[in-house]
This record gives structure tokens, C-alpha cells and sequence, in this order.
């Protein structure tokens, strides 16, 4: 799981300042490895560690 940023190119889009109200409230990134759907009560855990490393 990573950190999501947002980014110039959502603000450009609805040519509206985001960048600094957004700043730290992005969301988060993740790698979805089956589909379903997360329900209010459900556990959600991290899997691995190495959410720094670089994607191929």
C-alpha cells in the first residue's frame, strides 16, 4: 500500500485548485489480487513490505 498524491493532472482537469486542499488526503494505492467487494466490518490487511519497491 502507497500513499496517492493527488496530482496536477485531476486539477487541470476540473480546472480547479486541489492540489493544496487534497495535500496528505489522497487516498491510498493498493494492488487488487482478486476481485469482490469490500464491505463496512470487513478486515483489510497488508501483505507484504516492500510497497517502496519499483513496479515492472
Amino acid at each position: 500500500m502507497r500513499l496517492c498524491e493527488p496530482c496536477a493532472y485531476l486539477e487541470g482537469l476540473l480546472e480547479k485548485s486541489l492540489l493544496q486542499p487534497l495535500l496528505h488526503r489522497g487516498g491510498l494505492r493498493a494492488d487488487v489480487l482478486e476481485d469482490g467487494e469490500i464491505r463496512v466490518g470487513d478486515s483489510v490487511r497488508v501483505l507484504g513490505t516492500d510497497a517502496d519497491s519499483p513496479r515492472a
